[in-house]
């Protein structure tokens, strides 16, 4: 019984070393945060990142008659999708990561070009894809009756092409 009055009587003492354990733990601190500085090395992955452009002209038969041109512009408002895979726009990629794919799309003029901004690497090339895409159009035919309209769904295999920054790269499009 002795020895918990003991215990007791000494709990009871104001014990000095909290503050200074409380000075010391600030001090730390203040010290940890001023003595961070931001790398003179940019790590910053958005710095290393620029531009190019892929475009060209998009055709596609919307009129289907004997002395008509084989190939015509494809519609006004048509989309074109492209697309990389970003592991293009790192500089220190990993083997055996997935690495996501990055779409970038344009839509065709009254004048059937088609305009993509495509983001890349300032370091290195990267392989844009066009997509395999689709749309629907009226193609216009002449038959025994007369010109008629046709409801057609036109297609492409789409494209590659290799881009690197600042560059301005063609590459034109055929529906069929």
């Amino acid at each position: 019984m002795n020895n918990v009055l003991t215990f007791a009587a000494q709990s009871k003492k104001p014990m000095k070393k909290q503050p200074i354990l409380k000075a010391a733990g600030l001090l730390s601190s203040v010290v940890l945060l001023f003595s961070c500085s931001k790398s003179k090395d940019n790590t910053d992955q958005l710095s290393t990142l620029g531009k190019a452009l892929v475009s060209g002209k998009v055709h596609a038969r919307t009129v289907d008659t004997s002395g008509a041109a084989l190939t015509q512009n494809a519609p006004a408002g048509t989309v074109v999708t492209g697309w990389i895979d970003s592991r293009d726009l790192v500089t220190g990629n990993t083997s055996g990561l997935y690495y996501a794919r990055r779409y970038f799309t344009g839509k065709v003029d009254e004048n059937g070009y088609y305009n993509l901004g495509i983001d890349v690497s300032k370091y290195k090339s990267a392989t844009v894809y066009i997509d395999s895409a689709t749309f629907e159009h009226d193609v216009l035919m002449k038959d025994s009756k007369g010109i008629i309209y046709v409801r057609k769904i036109f297609k492409t295999n789409g494209g590659t092409i290799t881009v690197n920054n600042g560059e301005n790269e063609i590459l034109d499009i055929q529906y069929f």
